[in-house]
């Protein structure tokens, strides 16, 4: 069975989880979806192989996905697939890039209670202080998912 998202939105992982286990594992975007949709896609469905066809015939790697304007680099650290992340970094992804709601990558991973990626992300520049259009920010939204470890952190480095 063929699952076809007209509006690519964020998944529960444990949905895609639960879609790949029922043998509907054949989850995407439209042919005529534009590329970077078909990239975001690629990188929450977990195909690596897919993701780097896509970035070599030119997807963008900044693109930003309606409705919410996340970017490949969102979904990669949403869906925690550091190699899509890696690759995206390699060509150039903007780390300050924000969705639509100013939510930028370093706030995702603050409510992951990343750490790693954080100091990654600060050795790539990141503006720590940024915050989304509700004034929150990494280090609000670190506390607000009980990220201990990561509020102490960013309250160090910020």
């Amino acid at each position: 069975m063929d699952i076809v998202f007209e509006n690519l939105k964020r998944l529960p992982f444990a949905t895609i989880l639960a879609a790949r286990n029922y043998g509907m594992d054949n989850i995407s975007v439209p042919a005529t979806a534009k590329l970077g949709s078909k990239l975001c896609m690629a990188i929450l469905r977990g195909d690596q192989s897919e993701m780097i066809q896509l970035l070599d015939a030119g997807a963008p790697v900044d693109h930003q996905e309606d409705p919410d304007g996340w970017t490949p680099l969102i979904y990669s650290i949403y869906y925690d697939n550091t190699r899509a992340r890696n690759e995206l970094f390699k060509r150039g992804a903007n780390p300050d890039l924000g969705d639509y709601a100013r939510r930028t990558p370093a706030m995702f991973a603050a409510i992951r209670g990343d750490i790693e990626l954080l100091k990654e992300l600060i050795s790539r520049g990141v503006d720590l202080k940024q915050s989304d259009t509700r004034g929150k920010t990494a280090r609000d939204f670190a506390a607000e998912y009980h990220q201990h470890k990561c509020v102490q952190f960013l309250e160090q480095h910020e």
